[in-house]
């Protein structure tokens, strides 16, 4: 009998206590950043009706509220590309205010990844994720291949290289000039003209601020993950000068590489290794695996030389009475053209002492293709001293703006005079006949 007093009591409390009416839950709890949704807001012990007022905060704008029931309405919402990511309060205005806190969170539909240093002269690999399973990338693809439909906007000094595409996911590399800041990813996706889908990140790129460390002779470091790089500067006080700068590692899967950016920048990027430079300045120095290897130790060795040059001739410089005598070493003929596929350009050089002769003839339009020999006792009664089995154009890779063409290296050789020979090669065209000669020592 007590009991069922005290059960009395208590529902009699309760009916003469009433709920408060407040916002009990939003469905979907997310919405991506540049997209359109509808949602469902529904309430407890509410009596909404007519046309509620819905508030999603700066950034969302709300259309299309109706009402399904006292406690369950629907509202369209779109969401800036721009607006700030995070959870926010949803406010519904209907006889009463009522609110409920960190409601719906405000998600970018793409994320952004780095394999290796995104530093300031970096070159790490990168993954863009599609988070947005309803709207994949269009990758229409255009009559060379490239991807006419997707657009990457980086950060100023940036550039993302894609490699591999899929619908949810762009993989490749990235290219960090020395001077960049950081800043807004945004892809830019569909048909010039139709339908385009803006997917911004919603945060900056991090780009990590780092100071050149001054190269002199020599200089050892670590690409401890894959992507890492270093940056160095190279001062060189006088112009023209030529400027090798070589990385070596004992990994025998490192192909550590390293690159000079002019002004800091990658689009001016040329192969450090072999660089002609016709201003004095301070230039900076990138090492990179040219792979995907890492944990390795490598080694950099730094030479810049007062570099002299002189034009081909425009008379005949075929035997060494009329070749074009290089003054000192290094040495670059400029202009060079090889007139026909009999053509035969000699330049004489001198050594005062033994010593190991490098010739590059590289090409000033990427196609001519050479043939590079370093003979004793002129043309006509040569002896042949080249040590190593040159490349031609066909099978050449220009790296960083460097022309085709091919490099040649002697054995060590005694004092005395030499002339180096260049000749048409294999592939030789009448269509490219331009190339520009280098000549330095060990």
């Amino acid at each position: 009998m007590r009991t069922s007093v005290c059960f009395a009591l208590l529902f009699a409390a309760v009916a003469g206590c009433g709920t408060d009416s407040t916002v009990s839950g939003v469905f979907p709890a997310e919405g991506f950043t540049g997209r359109a949704l509808r949602v469902e807001i529904s309430g407890d012990a509410t009596e909404w009706s007519g046309t509620p007022g819905v508030n999603f905060g700066q950034g969302v704008t709300v259309s299309n509220v109706t009402v399904a029931s006292p406690t369950t309405l629907f509202a369209d919402i779109t969401i800036d590309a721009g607006a700030a990511l995070g959870t926010r309060d949803v406010t519904v205005t209907n006889d009463g205010t009522f609110t409920l806190k960190q409601a719906f969170k405000l998600e970018s539909p793409i994320e952004l990844s780095f394999q290796g240093m995104a530093a300031q002269g970096g070159a790490p690999y990168f993954t863009i994720t599609n988070h947005d399973f309803d709207t994949p990338f269009d990758l229409t693809q255009d009559a060379s291949g490239a991807n006419a439909n997707l657009d990457i906007q980086a950060p100023p000094g940036v550039t993302l290289s894609v490699s591999s595409a899929t619908p949810y996911a762009l993989t490749g590399f990235a290219l960090i000039d020395a001077d960049a800041t950081p800043g807004p990813l945004t892809i830019v996706s569909g048909p010039m003209g139709g339908t385009t889908v803006t997917s911004n990140l919603g945060v900056n790129v991090d780009i990590t601020a780092r100071t050149p460390t001054p190269l002199t002779d020599s200089a050892t470091g670590t690409l401890a993950a894959i992507g890492d790089s270093a940056l160095y500067s190279v001062n060189v006080a006088s112009a023209p000068a030529l400027l090798r700068v070589l990385a070596t590692t004992s990994d025998q899967n490192g192909q550590p590489i390293a690159a000079l950016l002019p002004g800091g920048k990658w689009a001016d990027a040329s192969n450090a290794a072999l660089s002609v430079q016709p201003s004095s300045g301070t230039f900076d120095v990138v090492v990179f695996d040219g792979g995907t290897a890492s944990g390795y130790n490598y080694s950099l060795s730094s030479k810049v030389e007062m570099l002299a040059s002189a034009a081909e001739p425009a008379t005949a410089n075929d035997t060494p009475a009329a070749a074009l005598a290089a003054p000192s070493l290094p040495f670059a003929q400029t202009g060079g053209t090889l007139s026909a596929a009999t053509d035969k350009d000699v330049i004489k050089i001198v050594l005062s002492a033994p010593a190991v002769v490098h010739v590059s003839a590289h090409s000033g339009d990427d196609l001519t293709d050479t043939a590079v020999d370093i003979l004793a006792n002129g043309p006509g009664n040569p002896t042949v001293l080249t040590g190593t089995t040159p490349v031609d154009a066909a099978g050449c890779f220009p790296l960083f703006g460097l022309g085709c063409g091919e490099s040649v290296t002697s054995p060590m050789l005694a004092a005395g005079t030499y002339y180096v020979e260049i000749s048409a090669g294999a592939a030789y065209d009448t269509t490219a006949k331009s190339y520009t000669a280098l000549i330095y020592l060990n």
